[in-house]
């Protein structure tokens, strides 16, 4: 009886040492190591299978479970809510790019981050150029770099490399259903061999979340106060914001 005890003692503090192990720890990747990872991935040779064009826009749409509390939005009290991310790239060296990612959705959600990848004639990968980033995505260049695939989520947890694979659509029973256009090449111009005009319209297209073309009149104030909130956030410099604000501006007034 003594022994049942001493064993039912012991498998009890097993359990309770299990249950109190932190999870798997999360690590950040530097802009440098970040770099690394990805030069290691996509190599620095200039591919010829596919080219990078400046703009790209994706549409997704996440729709709640049909469930019995008939769950919704609360901020549009609908089962499904919608957005788009916009990815613009500015400028090419060798395979690597720089540019930037805006992502917004029907409820005013709003975000904006700078990224720094590179490509091969299958892949791209970037990571956001921020202080530190938690990932590296992975996207499948199809028909020549027209349609951008987001394929991996690479993550470092415990120190080691992980990989989280996105479904394109789909959702088990009684989970939320994410269903995604991919992103879609909004341009036929490259940003590969660009003249200097071209770069210039490169950079001009990189800001297209923030330029008077692509934002209406009575959205200035809005889109003044998301930069504002990102240089809070660290995300963007002062220098960045006001060069941003003044590209809004000049845009509105027609310079």
């Amino acid at each position: 009886m003594r022994t049942l005890k001493t064993l039912s003692l012991l498998a009890l503090v097993a359990v309770l040492a299990a249950c109190s192990s932190p999870g798997p720890v999360r690590s950040f990747y530097t802009p440098a190591a970040a770099e690394a990872l990805v030069a290691s991935k996509a190599g620095q040779a200039v591919p010829q299978e596919a080219t990078l064009f400046h703009s790209y826009e994706e549409k997704w749409t996440l729709r709640q479970p049909n469930d019995f509390l008939d769950t919704k939005f609360a901020c549009n009290s609908s089962k499904t809510l919608r957005g788009e991310r916009k990815l613009s790239f500015r400028s090419q060296e060798g395979n690597q790019v720089k540019g930037m990612l805006l992502s917004s959705d029907e409820c005013g959600s709003q975000s904006m981050q700078e990224i720094v990848g590179r490509y091969n004639g299958q892949y791209l990968y970037f990571y956001f150029a921020n202080n530190r980033t938690t990932s590296v995505q992975r996207y499948r260049l199809v028909n020549g770099g027209r349609l951008a695939v987001r394929e991996q989520n690479i993550t470092m947890l415990d120190g080691r490399e992980s990989v989280h694979w996105f479904a394109q659509s789909g959702g088990k029973d009684g989970e939320r259903t994410y269903t995604t256009s991919n992103f879609l090449s909004t341009t036929d111009q490259s940003v590969a061999n660009a003249g200097q005009g071209n770069r210039q319209a490169a950079a001009k297209a990189t800001t297209v979340s923030t330029t008077a073309s692509a934002v209406p009149a009575g959205e200035l104030a809005d889109r003044v106060r998301a930069l504002k909130t990102l240089m809070d956030q660290g995300l963007i410099t002062e220098d960045e914001f006001k060069s941003r604000r003044d590209q809004l501006i000049d845009g509105a007034i027609g310079k």
